[in-house]
């Protein structure tokens, strides 16, 4: 049976850590088939008076993607909005990325939490995956 969301991600406590939204039921066969790297991202916006602080948690954040299984992980300030951020890492596949939030200790939750205090705003920091397509292979062609 596929499983589109980890037991992980429902297990944590409600607010605390950037949750994506469950995966569109048309691309269930898509995840099924496990091909493809998969993008996550998380969107902060950050008081300009706390940039230290969110840095610093960043920094924390990093090994914690890593440790749980990232291929790389980057983090971006918007040129002309300095005080809006995207922290972009990416996993193997589908299967990778449900296993990354298996891996997550408590201690990795509390650093997650940590960043995502910082975020300023009406709604939380917003949370999205995507997932690897060649469009060549998505139409059926191949190069």
């Amino acid at each position: 049976a596929l499983r589109l969301e980890g037991p992980a991600a429902r297990e944590a406590p409600t607010g605390s850590i950037p949750e994506p939204e469950a995966p569109a039921p048309e691309l269930a066969g898509l995840l099924a088939r496990d091909r493809g790297r998969v993008l996550e991202g998380v969107r902060y916006r950050i008081d300009p008076a706390d940039r230290t602080a969110f840095l610093a948690a960043m920094a924390d954040l990093r090994q914690v993607r890593m440790r749980s299984g990232a291929l790389w992980w980057r983090l971006y300030e918007d040129v002309a909005h300095p005080e809006f951020w995207a922290e972009f890492w990416a996993v193997e596949s589908w299967t990778e990325h449900l296993r990354e939030m298996d891996r997550l200790e408590p201690e990795d939750r509390a650093i997650i939490a940590r960043a995502a205090a910082l975020h300023r705003g009406d709604t939380p920091p917003k949370a999205s995956r995507y997932i690897a397509q060649d469009p060549l292979i998505a139409q059926g062609r191949h190069s």
